[in-house]
């Protein structure tokens, strides 16, 4: 539980509480019973302040001559409020003016039990840690200092974000580093840095958050300004620093060193003339390696959509799905800020950020940049350990339809396409142009996903784009891996929580079979691929929505839900049996299964 507290330099003095007569034992008591009486004390102010705070609560008391306080209290709703809110600070001014004995032992736990936030907003604003005595800073457990925050996507609108560091110079005003306001921030938070230094070693979790412009050219001298101070530090228990709201490479990697020695860890030493001695393993283990970095996603999936085009991992989106058995494994390497304590967000996704509470997959751009060898190898790693799903449209496949038709469906009056809206499918685009051609053999699994088209909108025979389709699997025979690879066609359905759903209202038997027509334009490319006497797909997978889902007889059907999933099992086996012939039965037989569904439909089931 965290207590936010603003620090007020005076002194705050108060009658001593009346803990009985002049042969009050309990200072008597055995310290460890002492400490135990302390603690039950300590819970129940704390839980009291977080229930009737609100936003911020006044809370003063009186800590080695400090009065330690939040903004001014909201007027209380009720008497029974402001006696509870009476009690709550008599709590623990009662323990600290009782006597040396209870003062010092309460005022350790204090320290040590609760996690203490400053916020630096204009020049003296950072004193009050000067305030601290050595007893107090040596049992400081947990200190989060906000020189700068700019923002975080946790609280969007929140009324206490500043503008970033630097952001209101441009290359042609002074350097930033003279600028005078960044100047006094520096120099105020390397003088309460020294005051801060006789920490205990390994006690103190430290987070740090100045958020910087990373535009701005003096950007990483300011940087390494603001983290310079915490090499007065002694070893901290835990670091978190954040440096720019958005990612930022050089911020980051700033932040990723500073966190690392900050701890004891030896950071990453600069490239040097000689060879590497990674380079020097077989390629067997360096392969083996690197399956370990995130060149590897968390649940083998990366995804590649139109609209994006670039690779991405599926965002689950909220710590509530991680109690699902599916999401446990991947919420591992994602959503850091839910799972790790209240400190506030410093995920490497989200911004220029190191925390040893973070262990979030990120792109492994860096990886692919080393050199020539290792981005070779780097190159195997990925594509053959993945899966690849490539949208047709958008990330989310029911973005298209549901709740709205996309933009990107309609002419320049705002009506909707009689035909497929591209010029090209997006498998065709990223088996083309996305995928270096000598890394075709390496992928293992690959689904094309489309989402709800509309009837009309399904490619015809003589469309270019399936013309395209058959171009680039016939410049794909040859190319791929066919006994290591593995093919799933996915028409994704509407979610049923969405407005305005293009197939709630019924449609005629002709329309199913234009979508019908729709898959059977798709599918036959595909099915040359599995036919290869030589190099034939492994497996094929399809999960098609049942064309005729939505027509009158289906919608008045009493066992309608039923009647759809037998069509849908129908349906699949059939475009299976198209695609792979006599090896078909194989793909399933000795009790084989099909692979897991991936992770998107998961979320979209979920969510839909």
């Amino acid at each position: 539980m965290t207590m936010r507290f603003g620090f007020e330099p005076r002194a705050f003095m108060m009658r001593p509480w009346k803990l009985g007569g002049a042969g009050f034992g309990f200072p008597a008591v055995a310290g460890r019973l002492r400490r135990w009486t302390h603690w039950g004390e300590m819970v129940v102010v704390r839980v009291t302040v977080k229930k009737l705070r609100g936003t911020r609560y006044w809370l003063p008391c009186l800590i080695y001559g400090v009065k330690m306080a939040a903004s001014p209290p909201p007027a209380p709703s009720s008497p029974l409020t402001a006696l509870e809110d009476q009690k709550a600070m008599l709590g623990i001014r009662g323990l600290l003016l009782s006597c040396r004995t209870i003062y010092a032992e309460a005022a350790a736990l204090l320290y040590s039990a609760n996690r203490f936030v400053v916020h630096y907003t204009g020049a003296g604003t950072l004193a009050p840690l000067l305030s601290l005595t050595a007893p107090a800073l040596s049992s400081l457990g947990s200190l989060k200092i906000v020189l700068n925050q700019a923002s975080c996507h946790l609280r969007p609108r929140y009324h206490g974000h500043q503008v970033p560091l630097l952001a209101s110079l441009t290359p042609a005003d002074a350097d930033g580093g003279n600028d005078t306001a960044t100047q006094t921030l520096l120099g105020e938070w390397d003088t309460a840095a020294r005051h801060l230094s006789v920490i205990t070693s390994g006690s103190l979790e430290l987070a740090l958050v100045c958020d910087i412009s990373p535009l701005h050219e003096q950007a990483v001298q300011v940087a390494a300004s603001v983290l310079a101070p915490l090499g007065q530090f002694p070893l901290l228990r835990s670091c978190h620093i954040r440096l720019a709201a958005t990612p930022d490479l050089g911020l980051g990697q700033l932040a990723q060193c500073s966190t690392l020695e900050s701890r004891g860890l030896a950071a990453p030493k600069p490239t040097t003339t000689k060879g590497s001695a990674f380079l020097a393993l077989p390629r067997e283990l360096r392969l083996c390696i690197l399956e370990f970095t995130d060149l590897v996603t968390p649940n083998h999936e990366v995804c590649w959509c139109r609209q994006d085009s670039k690779y991405t991992w599926s965002d689950l989106g909220g710590d509530y799905q991680c109690n699902n058995d599916t999401f446990r494994s991947p919420c591992a390497f994602s959503e850091c800020w839910y799972r790790s304590t209240p400190i506030g967000c410093f995920c490497r996704r989200r911004h220029a950020a190191s925390s040893t509470a973070c262990i979030c997959w990120v792109p492994p751009g860096p990886v692919f940049l080393v050199c020539r060898t290792l981005y070779q190898d780097a190159q195997l790693v990925f594509f053959s350990s993945n899966r690849f799903i490539v949208h047709d449209l958008a990330l989310i496949p029911w973005a298209l339809d549901c709740p709205r038709v996309d933009e990107t469906l309609k002419d320049e009056c705002g009506n909707l396409n009689s035909e497929y809206p591209f010029p090209r499918l997006a498998a065709s685009q990223f088996l083309r142009d996305m995928v270096p051609a000598h890394c075709i053999p390496y992928l293992r699994f690959l689904e094309l996903v489309f989402p709800p088209y509309l009837t009309a909108t399904w490619p015809k025979a003589d469309h270019p784009v399936i013309l395209d389709w058959h171009d680039t699997i016939l410049w794909l025979q040859d190319r791929i891996n066919g006994p290591a690879l593995t093919i799933r066609l996915v028409a994704a359905k509407c979610g049923t929580l969405a407005p305005d759903r293009p197939y709630t209202d019924t449609i005629s038997v002709a329309f199913g079979d234009a979508i019908s027509a729709g898959y059977a334009q798709l599918l036959q490319p595909i099915a040359r691929l599995g036919r290869s006497a030589t190099n034939g797909l492994a497996r094929f997978y399809a999960d098609l929505r049942y064309p005729w889902e939505w027509t009158d007889e289906a919608t008045q059907r009493e066992d309608r839900r039923q009647w759809a999933e037998a069509g849908k099992r129908e349906v699949k086996s059939s475009t299976e049996r198209r695609v792979l012939r006599d090896r078909y039965a194989s793909q399933y037989a000795n009790g084989k299964e099909e692979p897991e569904v991936s992770l998107w439909q998961h979320v979209f089931a979920y969510h839909y």
